[in-house]
């Protein structure tokens, strides 16, 4: 058996952002790690200058979702004022966007922007220690997600949990057991919803599933530097699991 943390996750909006490419900003339909690392970290408290912490945290532990609803994707166009960098390199002031935009209009550039999101998605997550020092135990990241010392968000600041995340600790042999427990757990919430009789699996390589995997692919979202916004590769196994249909 293996202790599992598990914690649902709905909101009216979410971000699960992909590999950036110019001003296009892409959405997963399923969460990334870092996202899940930097909401388990704001719930800890933990500051985003705290990068060792945050990197011990994103190695130290496993993680799964299981997707119950992907949401409706929504595009959302932006034009950004923002000064060139060579402006910035010269102000040592500049810590916030307010400080950012008072550099003077005349210097101020136009970008445009394309932002993705997703819509009344439902994720259940999966987290589980590994062999290496765990700089916080799951009863520890449980305890902070049902009381987060920082505001959660799903991807973005402007995406907010609609739901409270009922973060708890189950015990399991394997992750789909894990999840059917997570499903048991949140029957009167599901019922509200109308869900298929399908869900998308996914989890990394250590993680014991109890389904084969149907592919599996790298996906570049291991926590390198929170300051400097890098990332490294992975290994996500997916897979379709048969599940109730909620609601009605």
């Amino acid at each position: 058996m293996t202790r599992y943390c598990v914690f649902s996750l709905y909101g009216p909006m979410a971000s699960w952002g992909e590999i950036a490419v110019g001003e296009d900003r892409h959405s997963s339909d399923h969460p990334t790690k870092s996202a899940i690392m930097g909401l388990v970290g704001a719930a800890l408290g933990i500051l985003r200058e705290q990068e060792d912490l945050h990197t011990k945290l994103s190695r130290s532990l496993g993680m799964a979702c299981l997707v119950r609803d992907p949401g409706v994707p929504l595009g959302d166009y932006h034009i950004i004022q923002t000064p060139p960098q060579s402006a910035l390199r010269s102000v040592r002031h500049i810590k916030t966007r307010k400080d950012e935009l008072s550099i003077g209009r005349a210097l101020l550039n136009s970008i445009e922007s394309w932002r993705e999101y997703r819509c009344d998605t439902f994720v259940h997550v999966c987290l589980w220690e590994r062999g290496q020092s765990v700089p916080c135990s799951l009863d520890v990241i449980a305890e902070a997600l049902n009381r987060p010392r920082f505001c959660l968000y799903l991807g973005r600041k402007s995406c907010p949990p609609g739901l409270p995340v009922r973060a708890r600790i189950v015990e399991a042999p394997t992750l789909l057991e894990a999840f059917s427990q997570a499903e048991d757990d949140c029957a009167g919430i599901l019922a509200r919803f109308s869900f298929p009789d399908s869900a998308a699996m996914y989890w990394e390589s250590d993680g014991v599933p109890g389904i084969e995997a149907a592919h599996t692919v790298p996906r570049r979202d291991e926590i390198l530097s929170r300051k400097r916004w890098t990332f490294s590769n992975r290994t996500e196994h997916y897979s379709r699991v048969r599940l109730p249909v909620a609601g009605g």
